[in-house]
């Protein structure tokens, strides 16, 4: 079934072809406007109806301003899984059935 659906998706032939995909306009533009403003490069409103930037880009540029902040959630969520493996420890070495032997 999955497959099918996306043979099917894949090979529609009436979809509709874009110079640029719509995530790289604007919000606040029309994607009829966009794709004019695409299709002529030497156009004066290109600028303002495109993102200058990749997706890529604009991620490391964030996490860069916000480094401080992800390193201090990466190093909660360790200490969090590391109380869990000591927990966990401290849990089963109390147990009777530590000595047993099957």
């Amino acid at each position: 079934m999955i497959l099918l659906l996306y043979h099917s998706l894949f090979c529609n032939s009436n979809q509709a072809t874009y110079v640029v995909p719509e995530s790289c306009c604007i919000t606040n533009v029309k994607v009829t406007d966009c794709e004019n403003a695409a299709r002529n490069p030497k156009s004066p409103n290109l600028s303002s109806m495109l993102h200058n930037k990749g997706c890529l880009t604009e991620i490391g540029d964030i996490l860069k301003q916000n480094i401080t902040i992800v390193i201090g959630v990466a190093i909660g969520i360790a200490m969090i899984q590391l109380l869990g493996i000591v927990l966990a420890c401290r849990v089963w070495r109390s147990s009777d059935d530590v000595d047993k032997v099957y």
